[in-house]
């Protein structure tokens, strides 16, 4: 199947960026995509009660999650094929690959690193930089939940396991003749 959601060309500073629609018709797939996917996931969780759990049942859901799947990753791949910028648009990054992003220190900040070199001097400019400066606080704080909130759920989920694991040891390194004596 050719790719013709992409018409690649030249913009006046001599980048690739993409023709109008091209990025609509990505952007399409994807909402056609995740509306699937909420249904496979609803199907899948559905056959999972005990109820209904089968592996007749059970099979096909899976098979077909996987084809979803490799159906998105593989219009992405004809994508990177003709613009890697475009593929790794966040638009359409998965809520997985979003996860690895964060997880691997890609966070919204990081792009003000690339736009304080782009405000320069001058009065107009110090609007664009003010501006600027309010979306970055505003970041910062976004940032900041989300890093509350994923602490809280690493908390939530470490905090027991290793209480337990730390119970079920055995004393050592004398710890038990320590205990004795207080």
């Amino acid at each position: 199947m050719p790719v013709s959601y992409l018409q690649p060309r030249r913009g006046t500073n001599g980048r690739r960026i993409m023709e109008h629609g091209a990025g609509e018709e990505m952007v399409a797939f994807y909402e056609a995509w995740v509306g699937r996917e909420e249904r496979i996931v609803a199907d899948l969780t559905d056959a999972l009660l005990p109820a209904r759990r089968r592996r007749d049942v059970l099979a096909p859901l899976v098979d077909a999650a996987v084809g979803h799947v490799s159906e998105y990753y593989e219009r992405k791949a004809r994508l990177a094929d003709r613009d890697v910028v475009a593929a790794l648009d966040p638009r359409w990054l998965n809520p997985l690959e979003r996860t690895f992003l964060w997880a691997w220190g890609w966070k919204p900040a990081l792009v003000f690193r690339f736009a304080d070199g782009a405000v320069a001097g001058g009065s107009s400019h110090q609007q664009q930089r003010r501006a600027l400066e309010r979306v970055r606080a505003a970041t910062a704080e976004a940032e900041r939940e989300v890093d509350r909130e994923v602490a809280a759920v690493q908390e939530s989920l470490a905090g027991p396991r290793v209480l337990a694991a730390l119970r079920r040891q055995h004393p050592r390194n004398g710890e038990a003749d320590e205990a004795g004596q207080t």
